[in-house]
């Protein structure tokens, strides 16, 4: 069975499974879920949502499984969370975030361009293994705002592959931000909470702030920032 979207609000669970197929909009009409819930595609074969808004006012919406779309806009207010599954553009996007783009750190990522570098937050939550994820870079700016937070009881390591551009602010809230072997640029504040770690550069390259704002360590045992 297939479905054609024109346009449409979806305010719960979307799933599409291996027997029925998704036409998206022909003439690129929002698909848009504006309440919390589920998204999930069983098929082998990902189908494309199209484009796709999260909007509401405090909508959460998780995957379910791994997924795939045309475009992405996250309203702010608003939360996307890839909960473990790999998400997929169907051609090179950019992810319009005006919310929060959360992700374990362990998922897949193609055709993204970045998760947005000019307002939104991308947040790291761990996979609760003690697991090292490297932090997914985008070019010459790779976030907005940057927050690492993992409340498991197994925090995992949050490590740099390449040089790290964010163009506001670097929130440590719980786990392990490792700079590695490159250099990192933050123009906005850096702020580490009581339960956020910090480690140096293992080669002491530089961690350069090179805009105005604030740098504060709540840690009773303070971070080496190097």
């Amino acid at each position: 069975t297939a479905y054609e979207i024109k346009e449409c609000d979806w305010s719960s669970d979307v799933c599409s499974s291996d027997l029925g197929s998704f036409t998206k909009s022909s003439n690129a009409s929002a698909f848009t879920l504006d309440g919390s819930g589920t998204l999930s595609d069983s098929n082998a074969a990902l189908q494309d949502l199209g484009n796709v808004v999260i909007g509401g006012t405090t909508t959460t919406r998780t995957l379910a499984s791994n997924i795939k779309m045309t475009d992405l806009t996250i309203n702010a207010g608003n939360t996307f969370s890839l909960a473990g599954n790999d998400f997929d553009f169907s051609a090179a996007a950019a992810v319009s975030n005006l919310g929060i783009f959360r992700l374990q750190g362990d998922e897949s990522l193609s055709n993204v361009n970045n998760l947005g570098i000019t307002a939104g937050t991308v947040e790291y939550i761990g996979t609760n293994t003690g697991a090292i994820h490297t932090i997914a870079e985008f070019g010459a700016t790779d976030y907005y705002n940057l927050v690492i937070n993992d409340t498991n009881g197994s925090e995992d390591t949050f490590q740099l592959g390449t040089a790290l551009d964010i163009d506001n602010d670097l929130t440590i809230t719980n786990g392990t931000f490792d700079q590695a072997a490159v250099v990192m640029n933050v123009n906005g504040d850096v702020s580490l909470a009581n339960g956020g770690s910090f480690t140096k550069s293992s080669n002491a390259s530089a961690f350069t702030l090179d805009g105005s704002g604030t740098l504060s360590d709540s840690n009773a045992a303070l971070q080496d920032l190097g």
